[in-house]
């Protein structure tokens, strides 16, 4: 994913045994890991560009990009499908029941709910301001071929 700025781009690699996020400055030459996001998957920028999100060991969790200390910012008993940081500060992130958002103060709120024939919202993408959600609807987890993308305004 590319930074708001446009001049980094954060993702999950793999050296050796270890997967971890980096950073990749577009004026640079090689990805530098970002501490503390060992096993990390699913980055998502703020739209300030201050802060990292991302999910590992059960967890949603964040960091300045800048670096400093990783917290958690929510537990999570699944694996979520997709993470994206609206303009708010919440965290949008896709689920086999919806989809949900962490809200600045640690709550966890659902935002979609799957109705019949589907088996999942994934892929969350806050558009303008962030009162509505672009999402993807899976009808299936054995394929892709039958989705459909919605426009949510809650």
């Amino acid at each position: 994913m590319a930074t708001p700025d446009g001049q980094e781009l954060i993702f999950a690699g793999r050296r050796g045994d270890v997967q971890q996020l980096y950073r990749l400055r577009l004026d640079a030459e090689q990805a530098d890991p970002i501490p503390g996001t060992e096993g990390a998957q699913l980055p998502a920028v703020s739209s300030d560009g201050r802060w990292l999100a991302f999910w590992s060991d059960r967890a949603l969790r964040k960091t300045l990009l800048a670096g400093g200390a990783v917290s958690v910012v929510a537990a999570l008993n699944v694996r979520p499908f997709g993470l994206a940081w609206d303009r708010r500060g919440h965290l949008l992130f896709g689920t086999n029941s919806g989809i949900q958002e962490v809200r600045t103060d640690g709550s966890v709120a659902q935002v979609t709910s799957v109705a019949t024939g589907e088996v999942a919202h994934v892929l969350p993408h806050p558009l303008g301001q962030g009162e509505t959600i672009l999402f993807t609807v899976r009808k299936s987890f054995a394929y892709w071929g039958d989705e459909d993308l919605v426009a949510y305004t809650p």
